[in-house]
């Protein structure tokens, strides 16, 4: 929360930390840094360790060209290794930290992605397994490559038959599970999110009510990027969409419910990025054009209040929607509710859900009425409580 300082030049992409006084800093096209600071954050040398020109401009086109927002990431488990990849190639440099890091980058020459399986987009490291990266295409293409640095590996292809041929935009491996994992496609219109706890042998779409529509059509958001951390035994799953974050730690196939998570502070915008510190539980979201935001994580997480005693409404999802969405609540005791829908001058339009029930949570899949397309609110009342949402409506 303190003031920000500059460390690099040019538009930010991927960056990690070396130690408390040194950081790795992307840019566009592959223009790599790494950044020394003084106990001040001033910066007091800048390193250019980018792929050198003249060694891109030996290899074929489409190994030798970078996306604009290049994927990189160090290791884990060894801070001077970082991974980097062109459209079509994965490199790897074991002495990054280094003076002359630019010139000990090497090239994997069996990860080339030919055109008909798309460019290099997503890079991601185990964070137990030993020098074990991911990657993912633009054409819905995911391997694992293991001893990624040394020249020689040779990757694994863990495609699932269930993908969509989209965008991977992030693979996020289990903190403590190489079987698990995580891959989130961003496009809009195809389901968004699928999981492996078995290597990838299998995958299930755990998008849940993050789509209007089981085959991901209709106004659900786009999926940036995943984490996930292990707590008590328990893991809890972050997403980043176009319209927020959101967690759940429960999966369940279509049935995953998400709730959104600081709607009040990071709000609806465009999460990019997350990342949790496994050792306390830190995590920090980056937002477009609205900043990074920190908490720390604790089950259960937000969205579903933490004492059994109390009522409660989430947020419902989709948001936006178009003619269906899903509403979770909190039953406190045993007393009659209702769910209402209003206009913006408060009128009600229609009863969502009412009646009387066990306490408990309650996920409900309700139609909407035909309405004009816009801003309404989501009303939970029981005796004295009250709760209100904010939903829009597409059409």
């Amino acid at each position: 929360g303190e003031e920000w300082r500059w460390v690099g030049p040019g538009d930010g992409a991927y960056c990690a930390v070396y130690d408390e006084n040194s950081f790795y800093v992307m840019a566009q096209y592959g223009y790599l840094t790494l950044a020394s600071v003084n106990e001040d954050f001033d910066v007091v040398e800048i390193y250019d360790i980018s792929l050198e020109n003249d060694v891109l401009q030996s290899m074929s086109p489409a190994s030798r060209y970078f996306r604009f927002v290049a994927p990189m990431v160090r290791d884990p488990k060894h801070k001077g290794f970082l991974y980097l990849a062109t459209r079509s190639d994965i490199w790897f440099n074991t002495s990054a930290d280094q003076e002359f890091g630019w010139d000990t980058w090497q090239r994997h020459n069996d990860t080339y992605t030919p055109a008909s399986q798309g460019d290099i987009s997503a890079l991601s490291a185990s964070p137990i397994v030993d020098a074990r990266i991911y990657y993912g295409t633009n054409r819905g293409r995911v391997y694992q490559l293991d001893g990624a640095n040394f020249v020689g590996a040779v990757p694994e292809e863990l495609t699932g038959v269930n993908f969509p041929g989209a965008n991977v935009n992030c693979v996020a491996p289990h903190p403590t599970d190489p079987d698990h994992l995580m891959v989130v496609f961003s496009n809009y219109e195809v389901p968004s999110l699928f999981v492996t706890t078995d290597g990838g042998s299998s995958w299930t779409d755990v998008s849940g009510n993050l789509e209007e529509s089981p085959n991901g059509s209709g106004a659900g958001p786009s999926c940036r990027w995943a984490d996930m951390i292990e707590r008590d035994g328990q893991t809890v799953y972050f997403v980043g969409t176009s319209t927020g974050l959101y967690s759940t730690n429960n999966l369940d196939g279509a049935n995953t419910v998400w709730t959104q998570e600081g709607e009040n502070t990071i709000g609806n915008v465009v999460v990019s990025m997350i990342k949790i510190r496994q050792s306390d539980g830190f995590i920090a979201v980056g937002t477009h054009g609205n900043g990074v935001f920190t908490s720390s994580v604790t089950v259960p997480v937000e969205g579903v209040p933490a004492q059994p005693g109390s009522f409660f409404l989430a947020q419902n999802y989709p948001n936006p929607a178009r003619t269906e969405s899903t509403l979770r609540f909190h039953i406190a005791d045993r007393s009659e509710f209702r769910i209402t829908m209003h206009d913006q001058l408060g009128r009600e339009i229609a009863t969502l859900v009412e009646g009387n029930r066990q306490p408990g949570v309650y996920t409900e899949r309700i139609a909407l009425p035909e309405v004009a397309p816009g801003n309404y609110f989501i009303r939970m009342s029981a005796g004295t409580f009250a709760q209100t949402r904010m939903m829009t409506v597409v059409r």
